[in-house]
């Protein structure tokens, strides 16, 4: 190299036995896990990961969705697709015989209005409160709506002292901003 020569940066260079050069590529970079699914609901403080309810046996299994919000399986998934994404999560649960809040503990203080945040595949997606109201928790075609704006939230409600069970389920119906 000359003192007038332009000078070009070339890749290191490194020489196995033989004295064979091998040019060192560079380190590659290490694309991080995507995050979680999420559900945020700022006026009631809700913020919570949320894990998949699969179903068994042709029901959902909310069995050890415990103190987490759950996404049940074979709703939709991503907003703008078929389907709208149904969101649950427990009033109350039981664990080692006492009765601990749940994910929802709060969600009938919710209002119309209300933004619920949903973030999927590294997507945030922001949604209104637009109906709030009771269905009986056979009633799973209410659960259903095709046109991939819609956001549901679903938990159990109207308890019943004498027969220890919930009644009805609170469903809340959020639609895209």
């Amino acid at each position: 190299v000359t003192p007038d020569a332009p000078w070009t940066p070339q890749p290191p260079v490194v020489a196995i036995a033989d004295n064979t050069p091998i040019p060192v590529t560079a380190t590659p970079t290490i694309t991080p896990p995507p995050r979680p699914p999420r559900l945020d609901i700022p006026r009631l403080d809700i913020a919570h990961t949320i894990v998949t309810v699969p179903i068994q046996a042709g029901e959902w299994d909310v069995s050890s969705l415990g103190e987490q919000v759950g996404w049940l399986e074979g709703t939709g998934r991503v907003p703008a697709t078929a389907g709208a994404p149904v969101l649950v999560g427990h009033m109350t649960y039981p664990d080692a015989n006492l009765l601990e809040q749940g994910a929802f503990a709060y969600l009938q203080e919710i209002r119309l209005g209300d933004e619920v945040v949903y973030e999927v595949e590294g997507e945030r997606y922001v949604y209104e409160v637009v109906a709030v109201g009771r269905i009986a928790p056979a009633d799973v075609s209410a659960l259903f709506a095709a046109d991939g704006e819609t956001l549901f939230l679903l938990t159990c409600t109207d308890w019943n002292n004498e027969s220890r069970v919930y009644e009805n389920r609170l469903l809340v119906r959020a639609v895209r901003r």
